[in-house]
């Protein structure tokens, strides 16, 4: 028999590891959350509580080259300077093996503004634009754009050129 191999996906800012819990109970998928916040590994639903690893984006060391099939990173890059981008999108290059979703706040959109959406921790915005082009100098082209509903803003799904 042909052996299946579930696909392994990584969540970064996966909060209390709702998505990741879709994944494992729906879709039988393996997976891996990395999250910055404390309050959200401590009060993670509790059958992702032990994929959950402590951590930020910015360390490279985290995880392995190629560990992952997918990487889902939403809503993480509006609390990154315009360095640590670049070090983030970086790490995602190097541990997908093949896909990266992203979604952040985009400039122009109106989901920046801190009129109709106020975060006093955002510190940065790149168009649509400028996030591509990025994630091209790290090996990562974007081959489609979907809606993500309820006013989210759009996905961007990149593939790595070398897949």
């Amino acid at each position: 028999l042909e052996k299946i191999l579930k696909p392994k996906v990584l969540d970064i800012g996966c909060a209390r590891g709702f998505l990741l819990g879709e994944f494992v109970n729906n879709y039988d998928f393996l997976v891996n959350g990395l999250e910055v916040s404390n309050y959200a590994i401590k009060n993670a639903i509790p059958e992702i509580k032990s994929r959950i690893k402590k951590g930020s984006i910015l360390d490279s060391k985290i995880f392995r080259r190629n560990s992952f099939d997918a990487v889902i990173c939403f809503d993480v890059f509006a609390y990154l300077n315009f360095k640590d981008s670049k070090i983030a999108v970086q790490n995602l290059s190097q541990w997908t093996k093949k896909l990266v979703f992203f979604n952040t706040i985009y400039k122009h959109s109106r989901q920046n503004s801190q009129q109709n959406n106020p975060d006093k921790y955002r510190i940065s915005a790149l168009t649509q634009s400028e996030y591509i082009e990025m994630f091209k100098e790290f090996n990562l082209n974007l081959i489609r754009k979907f809606d993500s509903g309820e006013g989210g803003g759009e996905i961007l799904l990149f593939k790595r050129k070398d897949v």
